[in-house]
């Protein structure tokens, strides 16, 4: 049967107190107080309820431990253990409070009593209990759904000290000895009809001292197997734009900024792991931006560096670094731009392209190549400086290969490519034009050497290998309204020991054709003296003769060429291999000392009105150095002039005798001039006639005295065409 034990009720007053205690004791355990409910072998165990009264205010209804008492005494333990089931799960232990009708229900509260004096408050563990086959419970903390409002927030807060390090707050998943660990999942609610709830994970204000707590997001270390990913990322949109993702440092009133590091894993035993920074998709239009920069720079001080480097090798080549854009397929590929801010004081910054530094090898190449074009002209390469501002002078462009201690430096080649099916590209160098002073100056400079000979200076033309090659041309500017043009000046260098160089200015050989002409000339003029053309021989102040002047005809195997001087398009003066004509109205030879003419045959001196030696002392006739003696009464003499001596000693008073000379330059109309150089003793000769023949000449002389020769005599004779 049922027990029931309650006090009476009461009309106008409280009802009675009902009170089931034990007794005390002085040196022992107090006596126990139990309730039990009955069991049901066939059915549910019985029921035990504890419930306040019900009234204006609902009645209290309270479990308390027992205090200790003494020094140690520990307080009392409630226990709440739902009933052991045989064969099925355990019973349920639920804690929950009365709905209110009108308004909020009530609330449940579980905390541990306030600490005393010393110690620290108690603990709170909410926990389900270990398994032995299958898997322990779970632990759910959650605010039920509201059909006309919000869900409750839930909040778990550590509480704060006056001394210490604040506590912590961990959320850790279940470690699973064979398989995954369990996850941690901390998700914002969903907003069916607007947006889904913010997930903020943040370090609280610092106080007057010391740093904010730090934020750590990390995953595990792995032993044998990869460490866990790292994924920051705002969800997918269908009807508008993604969430932005951002990662910020804090700023700072004071000291340097905060440091932000994106860096990649250390592979330990292979490469490290890439760090990838990609912009976002576009499928019906452009994809993202990349924006890398630093902030601008405050009152004072300078913005941030951005540096993009790899890292040092040890044993290898250390990384590549590529800027590049993307290819595209209906477009033209992005452009690529390096550019340096503007500055209002100081020197503009530079921009500085340099290659890697190689310790036991060459040095890495530079290259700046423009973009092909595969249907059209490949794009253009522009090495230029900026404009000059109101005041100043633009940059210089500087092309130099760097300095050899041991070996040679390095070359520089201008060139532009070969074109198959149309004409190479040119090239062009040129000074830029002034408005005042004088003009640039262009400088083409071969190398120094200071043991060998300096470096060669070649322009040559391009070859054309079924036409004709191309023209150098070396010409100074027009001249302006006033001046003149500018001087083109040849020169070797000077010399301190040795010779100065040779400058030589010719045309190429050709094996089908006329070879080139060279020509010297001196523009025309409209006031003044015509222009001069020099051509000068080098002097020598040494104890030796200076430079020759020649101009030499070219050679032909049908005639040679001749040197001709001209006054407009006559020929003055023409020079071949044969003769010299002076063509003018009046010819002067001049010489302070003499002028000497030659010939090997003949020589001709002819003027219509006679030639004249002025009053000129004539000499140098072609004659033999020594007598010829007569013999035979003949003699033979091949010269202009000449003496012979008498064949006869005895020649008779009143006698005559022949002498025939044979001489190649007699001819029939030669003027034949013969007198007598020395006269026999006792005798008087004279030249009685002289009568000429080809090759010959026949000489009659005749004793004019009272007595025969007792000697020879001797005629001198001359032969004049």
């Amino acid at each position: 049967g049922a027990l029931r034990f309650a006090s009476g009720s009461a009309k106008g007053g409280n009802t009675g107190v009902m009170n089931v205690v034990t007794g005390g004791v002085s040196s022992s355990a107090a006596g126990r107080i139990s309730l039990y409910a009955g069991s049901g072998y066939s059915g549910i165990g019985g029921f035990i309820g504890v419930t306040g009264g019900q009234g204006s205010g609902g009645g209290r209804t309270s479990l308390t431990g027992g205090g200790g008492s003494g020094m140690h005494g520990i307080g009392g333990l409630v226990t709440l253990t739902g009933g052991n089931g045989a064969t099925g799960s355990g019973g349920f232990v639920l804690i929950s409070n009365d709905p209110g009708d009108s308004t909020s229900s009530g609330s449940i509260i579980t905390s541990s009593a306030n600490m005393a004096t010393d110690g620290s408050s108690g603990h709170l563990v909410f926990s389900t209990g270990s398994s032995s086959l299958g898997n322990s419970g779970p632990v759910l903390i959650g605010t039920s759904p509201a059909t006309a409002g919000r869900g409750g927030n839930i909040h778990v807060l550590v509480g704060s000290g006056n001394s210490g390090i604040g506590s912590t707050f961990s959320c850790v998943a279940g470690r699973s000895m064979r398989s995954t660990g369990g996850s941690t999942v901390i998700d914002g609610a969903e907003g069916t009809a607007s947006s889904s709830g913010v997930i903020a994970v943040i370090s609280s204000n610092t106080g007057a001292l010391g740093s904010s707590g730090c934020l750590a997001f990390s995953s595990g270390h792995g032993i044998q197997g990869n460490s866990g990913s790292c994924f920051w990322q705002s969800g997918s949109s269908t009807g508008g734009s993604a969430g932005g993702v951002s990662i910020s440092v804090g700023s700072g009133s004071s000291g340097v900024g905060g440091i932000l590091i994106l860096s990649a894993g250390c592979g330990m035993a292979n490469t490290g792991g890439p760090a990838v920074a990609s912009n976002g998709e576009g499928t019906t239009t452009s994809s993202g931006a990349i924006l890398v920069f630093t902030m601008n720079a405050g009152a004072n001080g300078a913005s941030g560096a951005l540096s993009f480097s790899t890292g040092l090798s040890k044993a290898g080549n250390s990384g590549a670094l590529l800027l590049a854009t993307g290819a595209s397929t209906g477009g033209r590929g992005g452009s690529t731009r390096l550019h340096v801010g503007s500055g209002r004081s100081g020197t503009g910054g530079f921009v500085s392209v340099a290659s890697s530094r190689s310790a036991i090898a060459t040095g890495g190449s530079t290259k700046l190549v423009s973009g092909g074009g595969s249907a059209s002209s490949s794009g253009i390469v522009v090495f230029l400086s900026a404009n000059a501002g109101a005041v100043g002078a633009s940059g210089p462009l500087a092309f130099s290969s760097g300095i050899a201690t041991t070996g040679n430096s390095g070359g520089l080649s201008f060139g532009t490519g070969a074109a198959v099916a149309g004409q190479a590209g040119r090239i062009l160098i040129s000074t830029g034009s002034g408005t005042s002073g004088e003009g640039g100056n262009m400088i083409l400079a071969a190398a120094r050497s200071t043991k060998k000979t300096g470096g060669d200076l070649c322009c040559g033309t391009g070859e054309g290998t079924a036409t004709s090659t191309g023209i150098i041309s070396i010409t100074s500017a027009n001249t302006g309204v006033s001046g003149a043009s500018g001087k083109l000046v040849f020169s070797s260098g000077s010399a301190l020991i040795g010779n100065s160089g040779v400058i030589l200015i010719g045309s190429g050989s050709a094996t089908g054709g006329c070879s080139g002409l060279v020509s010297l000339s001196a523009g025309s003029g409209t006031s003044g003296t015509g222009g001069s053309v020099h051509l000068f021989a080098g002097s020598t102040i040494g104890s030796v003769a200076g430079g020759g002047a020649y101009i030499n005809a070219g050679r032909g195997s049908v005639g040679d060429g001749q040197v001709c001087l001209k006054q407009d398009s006559n020929a003055v003066l023409t020079i071949s291999s044969s003769s010299i004509s002076s063509q003018h109205q009046t010819t002067s030879l001049i010489a302070s000392s003499g002028i000497s003419v030659a010939s090997s045959t003949g020589l001709t001196l002819s003027g219509n009105s006679g030639v004249t030696f002025s009053s000129g002392y004539v000499h140098g006739f072609e004659c033999t150095a020594s007598t010829t003696v007569v013999s035979s009464a003949a003699a033979t003499v091949n010269t202009m002039g000449g003496v012979l001596t008498s064949e006869s000693s005895t020649l008779g008073a009143g006698s005559t005798e022949m002498i025939t000379l044979s001489n190649t330059h007699i001819v029939t109309s030669s003027i034949i001039w013969v007198t007598i150089k020395s006269r026999c003793l006792t005798g008087y000769v004279s030249v009685s006639s002289v009568t000429a023949s080809s090759g010959s000449a026949a000489i009659v002389m005749y004793n004019l005295g009272d007595a025969a020769c007792t000697s020879t005599y001797q005629l001198f004779f001359l032969v004049l065409n």
